[in-house]
């Protein structure tokens, strides 16, 4: 009986003892979609004489586990079909290993998994790789296919200016506040990027001609940061920027912020010389100089809330302002044949108090309501912008004051259901509603003009997406909206109220070719445009001591049509052509009224945009090359009392970015830019040739810091504008040179796991 004991305690404690063995336990992971890798071999080698140890298979979760005695004498090696080999020491091995896909070789050249598909009016960008050569999400953007980044303005090839949408959502931050948004997300957040090149029927008629819609991807737990410094200078000026980014998973709950304060010092200097032959000959030579600091701070802090496996709600604040202060000198000199030349200075003082005039939120929750994925869905924004300036005009001996408030404030609800029909089949309705209110105010001197703007639009929309083939798709959708706006004065000017009815129709269609990977995206939509409420404005309202502006409250909104055709080749090569018209178009020209220059506003025309052009993108191993060729051109038509006021321009621009990663640590990058443009829509001006050519480098270390050095307009220097026509020529020279050198800092740390997989709802169609 004892020695039954005796074996029973025996066998008791070689189970405990094995049971109380260390292990090491860690998930495997795509690096792209960070989903996790089931059936990756992890096999456990002796560091010393790669003597195998033990081997084992992820489980569904990806999950894997493995003894850990003497592991600072072992190796890990996991591999899987279509990934690369990923080597760690046991000792180190963290809580989540990630695979990269595999490069397919041909012959000499590697090319990597494509990057770019298409959809019915859009285009899908997968940056793969690429996520780890840059350091933040903007930077990843400039990757796009078919986009540019310019100034902090985003634009689409054959499409022209974009707005920026988040998770499909917008915002509502201006260029400047996104900027500093992207600047301090960090890269490896993006999933994807869309470029919308035919937005649908739930946009509004106010809304954007493109939309790059940037999918972020939060697939860990635990707190995680980015800090960065950065400092530029640009020519004669000067800027200081720091953002910081914190985001903290745990379960159901996400939360996440960023800050961004910014100073800026600029300077700037122009000189102009001016031609008039009508009523008499007479020059004048212009110097102007110009001084400011501008302090800026903008912000955002985003919530979000998984209610169960069906169900979310999100918010997002936002905020951004600043105070701006500058001063100018002008000297103008005068001469008349047969009159002695006249001097005439002015000295200008800008002003702007300190306040975070940019503020709002957004709120949304969604609900799913089928197994197919058909869903429910809610957004609410509200939106607030404030601002105030103060100038002060000294010429000679006279002092002239000028104070301008503008107040805007907005209200949107848009609720729509999205209905999974069938896998190929699916439709999306919804109801839009705006409320908006600005009031602006200017007051010179004594003399005071305000005008306040009131809209109130109701929309309703339905879009249909069907897949009929693996070669064919399409989207076709139609809203209605009607808009109520009215205006008023103060001031004795007239005020008007307006109501219009629109129906906007749109379609897309998207075809593979049978051949080399070829596709078509062809798209046609209706085009409504209202005028800007400070056209509308019928108050005189000065905006210096010799020019002002007057509006007119009887402009005609614009309703033309606009069409695109995009070829797709090899999924590397991308050419377009875009026509747009436009009838009634809201045309600004400029006169001289008793010695004042007045800027006015009539519908005088037609508006016609043509834009071909073509994109190249692909990736080679550790070279990413991009390069883009578009040419813009535009035509108005115009009558004013029997005087042609047709005018013409056209604009084309050459851009190519090659990006090379020496390793994981080091990378350079090489971008060229040249324009040339004929400047205005009036015919006999001319720009000279803008030829820009940056470059720039940049190192990381494991423990995650991160530094860039990068130089810009390198030889953009002292650009020049001409024009020239029988009765007025000028030329503008800036003798400041536009080189620009930027140094920037950045700091990853914290530390993730990896969420466990649960149950998710996958829509082979997809809606823009």
């Amino acid at each position: 009986m004892i020695r039954l004991f005796a074996i029973l305690f025996s066998i008791l404690c070689s189970v405990i003892a094995v049971s109380a063995q260390s292990m090491i336990s860690f998930g495997v992971y795509d690096r792209e979609d960070k989903e996790p890798v089931a059936g990756a071999l992890a096999t456990l080698l002796c560091t010393s004489d790669s003597t195998l140890r033990k081997a084992v298979l992820a489980d569904g979760n990806g999950r894997v586990a493995l003894p850990a005695d003497s592991a600072q004498w072992r190796s890990i090696v996991v591999s899987c079909l279509g990934y690369e080999n990923e080597i760690v020491k046991a000792s180190r091995a963290q809580d989540s290993i990630f695979l990269s896909k595999k490069a397919n070789e041909l012959g000499e050249l590697v090319v990597n998994h494509q990057m770019l598909t298409s959809a019915p009016g859009k285009f899908i960008f997968s940056p793969g790789e690429l996520r780890d050569r840059k350091s933040n999400v903007l930077e990843v953007a400039q990757l796009t296919p078919l986009v540019n980044f310019r100034d902090g303005q985003a634009s689409v090839l054959g499409r022209g200016q974009a707005a920026i949408r988040i998770n499909g959502r917008d915002l509502k931050m201006s260029a400047e506040d996104m900027t500093d948004y992207l600047n301090a997300l960090p890269a490896d957040r993006v999933k994807t990027i869309e470029v919308v090149v035919q937005p649908g029927s739930d946009e509004g008629s106010d809304g954007a001609n493109a939309i790059v819609n940037i999918i972020l991807n939060n697939p860990a737990e635990g707190l995680l940061g980015s800090v960065s410094l950065s400092g530029e200078r640009d020519g004669h000026s000067y800027t200081g920027r720091t953002s910081l980014w914190l985001g903290y998973t745990k379960g159901k709950f996400s939360l996440s912020g960023t800050v961004s304060p910014s100073y800026r010092n600029s300077s700037g200097k122009s000189r102009s010389t001016y031609h008039y032959t009508i009523p008499e000959k007479r020059d004048v030579d212009e110097s102007i100089e110009n001084n400011s600091d501008n302090v800026g701070m903008s912000g955002s802090l985003s919530g979000e809330y998984n209610i169960n496996e069906r169900s979310n709600a999100g918010i997002t604040l936002r905020m951004g302002g600043g105070k701006y202060k500058g001063h100018g000198d002008a000297i103008s000199i005068e001469n008349i044949s047969g009159t002695e030349a006249t001097t005439s200075r002015m000295h200008t003082i800008e002003d702007s108090p300190w306040n975070l005039g940019r503020i709002g939120g957004i709120a949304y929750y969604t609900l799913t309501t089928d197994s197919k994925g058909s869903s429910f869905d809610v957004t609410a924004d509200y939106a607030v912008k404030h601002s105030i300036y103060d100038y002060s005009y000294t010429g000679g001996a006279d002092v002239v004051n000028q104070h301008t408030t503008y107040n805007r404030k907005g209200l949107s609800l848009k609720p729509s259901y999205l209905w999974m029909i069938s896998d190929r089949h699916m439709v999306k309705a919804g109801y839009d509603y705006y409320y908006g209110k600005t009031q602006s105010r200017d007051t010179y001197n004594v003399i005071a003009n305000d005008f306040r703007y009131q809209e109130n639009i109701h929309s309703v929309y339905a879009q249909w997406m069907a897949l009929w083939s693996d070669a064919f798709s399409m989207s076709a959708g139609l809203r209605m909206e009607d808009a109520h706006t009215r205006g008023s004065s103060e001031s004795g000017a007239a005020g008007f109220e307006r109501h219009d009815t629109y129906l906007i129709p749109t379609l897309s269609l998207d075809v593979k070719l049978p051949w080399y990977d070829n596709s078509v995206s062809i798209n046609f939509s209706r085009i409504v445009s209202r005028p800007f409420y400070q056209k509308l404005n019928p108050a005189m309202v000065q905006t210096s001591p010799t020019t002002y502006t007057i509006g007119n409250p009887y402009l005609k909104n614009s309703a033309g049509w606009s069409g695109s055709v995009y070829y797709t080749l090899l999924k590397s090569l991308t050419c377009v052509v875009m026509v747009s018209y436009s009838p009634n178009a809201a045309f600004d020209y400029t006169y001289d009224r008793d010695g004042m220059t007045v800027t006015g506003c009539e519908n005088l025309g037609s508006l016609f945009w043509f834009n071909p052009g073509m994109s190249y993108s692909r990736s080679f191993g550790n070279l990413y090359l991009k390069s883009s060729l578009d040419v813009l051109y535009s035509r108005y038509k115009a009558m004013l009392d029997g005087i042609d006021l047709s005018e013409s321009s056209w604009k084309c621009n050459f851009r190519v970015d090659a990006d090379y990663t020496i390793s994981k640590k080091h990378r350079i990058s090489m971008e060229g830019f040249y324009s040339v443009s004929s400047g205005s829509k009036m015919p006999g001006r001319y720009e000279t040739p803008r030829h820009i050519l940056e470059v720039g480098a940049s190192k990381r270390w494991k423990s995650g810091w991160r530094m860039s050095l990068e130089i810009f307009n390198i030889l953009n220097s002292k650009n020049r504008q001409h024009f020239n026509s029988q009765s007025y020529s000028y030329s503008i020279v800036n003798p400041y040179d536009e080189v620009n050198v930027s140094l920037s800092v950045r700091y990853n740390f914290g530390k993730q796991t990896v969420k466990a997989v649960q149950g998710r709802q996958y829509n082979e169609l997809d809606l823009h």
